[in-house]
């Protein structure tokens, strides 16, 4: 669990320049106990994300680019 998780980190990481800019994915990360979508806050370039202690999360990586190329 503890490898799925950092490479969930690791990919969420590596793709948040392209998410920041929005042109090929989005990444968002999901509290599974509210089911809620948490906001992501710009500090010194970087994105963060406010959790809650004890609380299990998602994180949902979508293609933005079109299939049709």
């Amino acid at each position: 669990m503890k490898s799925l998780l950092s490479l969930a980190v690791a990919v969420s990481l590596s793709v948040s320049a392209a998410a920041h800019a929005g042109a090929l994915v989005d990444v968002s990360v999901i509290d599974r106990d509210s089911g809620t979508t948490l906001p992501a806050y710009a500090h010194d370039g970087k994105l963060y994300v406010a959790g809650t202690p004890g609380h299990r999360y998602g994180v949902r990586i979508v293609n933005r680019a079109s299939s049709c190329g």
